[in-house]
C-alpha cells in the first residue's frame, strides 16, 4: 500500500508540475502545444494512479473486515471450544460419581447379601428351635408356652445372637454408608426416590 501510495504521490507532483509548464509557456504556441501534451499525459497517468490507490485502498478494507470476521469467529471458536471442554469435564465428573455411586451401591449389595446368607443358618435353628417349643407345649396341654421359651436356653441363645447380630450389621452399615446420597427413579411408581441410604441398601439387597 505504501508503494502505491508513494507512486501516486509522485503522479500528482508530476502532474502539477506540468500543469505549472503548460501555464508558464501557454502563450508561446511553440512551446504550449508541447507542455500541452505533456500535461495531458502526466494528468493521466495521475488518474489511473488514484484509481489504483482507490482499488487498493478498496481492497485492503475489505481483507480488514474480513480479518475482523475472522477474529471474531476464531474468537467464537474458542469460546465453543472452551465451553465443550468444560461440558466435556462436567460430563467426566458425572459419569465419575455415577461409577462411585454404582460401586457403593454393588459393595453395599454384597454386604446385606452375605450379612444375610451367614445370618440364615443362625435364623433357620432359632426358628427350627421355636418350633419344636411349639411342638412340645402342645402334647403339654399344663405347660405355660412362657416358661417353655425361658427353660429353653439354646433357643433364647440363638435369637440373641441373631437381633446382636442384625443390629452390628447396622451399626456398621450405618457408619460405611449412612452419607451416601442416593437417588433414583422407581421402577414400580415411576417416581424420584431419595431413601435412607441403610435401608435402600436393605431393600436392594431383599428384592
Amino acid at each position: 500500500m505504501s508503494i502505491i501510495r508513494e507512486y501516486a504521490e509522485y503522479r500528482k507532483n508530476k502532474k502539477t508540475k506540468r500543469e505549472k509548464q503548460y501555464h508558464d509557456f501557454y502563450h508561446v504556441p511553440i512551446l504550449a502545444a508541447q507542455y500541452k501534451k505533456k500535461y495531458i499525459r502526466a494528468l493521466d497517468k495521475n488518474s489511473d494512479a488514484e484509481e489504483q490507490v482507490s482499488k487498493v485502498r478498496s481492497t485492503v478494507d475489505s481483507c480488514q473486515l474480513v480479518i475482523i470476521e475472522t477474529a471474531k469467529a476464531i474468537n467464537e471458536s474458542q469460546k465453543m471450544v472452551e465451553s465443550l471442554i468444560i461440558q466435556k469435564q462436567d460430563a467426566e465428573n458425572k459419569v465419575k460419581q455415577a461409577e462411585e455411586m454404582i460401586n457403593e451401591l454393588h459393595e453395599g449389595q454384597k454386604f446385606w447379601s452375605g450379612f444375610d446368607n451367614s445370618q440364615l443358618p443362625t435364623a433357620l435353628k432359632a426358628t427350627q428351635a421355636l418350633i419344636e417349643v411349639i411342638q412340645k407345649h402342645e402334647r403339654k396341654s399344663n405347660t405355660n408356652i412362657a416358661q417353655a421359651v425361658n427353660n429353653e436356653n439354646e433357643f433364647v441363645k440363638l435369637f440373641k445372637l441373631a437381633l446382636y447380630q442384625y443390629a452390628e450389621a447396622e451399626n456398621y452399615a450405618e457408619s460405611r454408608w449412612g452419607n451416601s446420597q442416593v437417588e433414583f427413579n422407581c421402577a414400580k411408581c415411576k417416581n424420584n426416590q431419595k431413601p435412607k441410604p441403610l435401608w435402600f441398601w436393605k431393600r436392594k439387597s431383599m428384592e
